[in-house]
């Protein structure tokens, strides 16, 4: 009688549960048992222990307000699509986002995936700073009472 035994080899490590800003880098078409489906890739930025990982988020192609696609979508626009707009999924490779990350627990270890994609954080300008030339006064310590 032949005797199996599994042993888990993997010493993977998931990423940190969190969010992770990224690019949308690149999706291929596909046919699963329920219909076809869009593979979405990412690459994350800005993260010194997790810059350059990729990862990708499986969705059906099906487009309405419910769809993971349609959400995806709208996280790389940043902004609601309008009823009866048409997309073109190139047009958005390229795009920064932030990346929900959460952890999928599967027989054969845990696992990353992507929960929600968010639009890129906004950068706030740096303040600037005013560089005086020597011997400018300052009106505001002129008047300060020491």
């Amino acid at each position: 009688m032949a005797k199996l035994r599994y042993e888990e080899i993997s010493d993977y490590e998931p990423m940190d549960i969190g969010s992770y800003e990224a690019i949308f880098t690149r999706y291929e078409e596909d046919e699963m048992e329920h219909g076809p489906v869009f593979k979405l890739y990412f690459k994350i930025t800005n993260d010194e222990e997790y810059q350059g990982k990729e990862l990708s988020r499986l969705v059906s192609q099906k487009f309405n307000p419910k769809s993971n696609l349609f959400q995806t979508v709208q996280g790389l626009l940043g902004r609601p699509i309008r009823p009866g707009e048409e997309l073109d999924l190139d047009e958005l490779v390229g795009r920064p986002c932030v990346l929900n990350i959460g952890h999928n627990v599967k027989e054969r270890g845990t696992f990353e995936q992507i929960d929600g994609v968010n639009p890129a954080r906004k950068r706030k300008p740096k303040p600037r700073l005013e560089i005086r030339e020597a011997g400018q006064e300052d009106d505001e310590l002129e008047a300060a009472p020491f």
